[in-house]
């Protein structure tokens, strides 16, 4: 009897771990009506963004020290733990100091296994460079970026979400 009890238990969880269940949907910003996490301190939320990050940095190296914005409401608990995972020479929005790229994360969007997340990309030389990275899970592994775009289109708009997302509301504590 209890070991039926633990091969179901044990079956159950190595369907879930393989199958990808309990990823959550993430919408941030949030769209009219969806049923997702708009929560950016979520894990998955937090995971998804670590690796589009360090996608981007894989793809456009940076020369210097890259400052990254966060979405609105990150604690600062969170960016204390997320930005040494990017790189080692990334800093918040409210750290001191000249950065030779600035990376804006604009929004995220999980669906189950697959992910994207919209990054707005700013150097010396180029502003506003939209870059949309394709992210993908598998089991016993974490996220990973497979698929980067850059949007050659930079648009009044993209420039002045960059703008604002300089001066963001500072984060929230736990």
């Amino acid at each position: 009897m209890k070991r039926s009890f633990w091969m179901t238990m044990f079956v159950a969880l190595a369907w879930v771990t393989l199958t990808g269940c309990g990823q959550v949907y993430v919408n941030i910003p949030p769209a009219a009506g969806d049923m997702a996490t708009h929560d950016p301190n979520d894990k998955t939320a937090r995971q998804v963004q670590v690796a589009a990050l360090r996608g981007v940095l894989a793809e456009y190296p940076s020369d210097g020290t890259v400052r990254v914005t966060l979405p609105e409401g990150t604690t600062k608990l969170h960016y204390a733990t997320m930005l040494p995972k990017v790189s080692e020479s990334a800093i918040g929005p409210d750290d001191a100091g000249d950065a030779a790229t600035d990376l804006h994360v604009r929004a995220i969007r999980v669906r189950g296994k697959s992910g994207e997340v919209d990054v707005v990309r700013d150097t010396g030389d180029q502003k506003g460079q939209v870059i949309t990275v394709r992210l993908s899970w598998q089991p016993m592994d974490e996220w990973k970026a497979d698929q980067l775009r850059s949007w050659s289109a930079i648009t009044d708009d993209t420039l002045r979400t960059a703008k604002s997302a300089q001066n963001p509301a500072p984060p929230q504590t736990p």
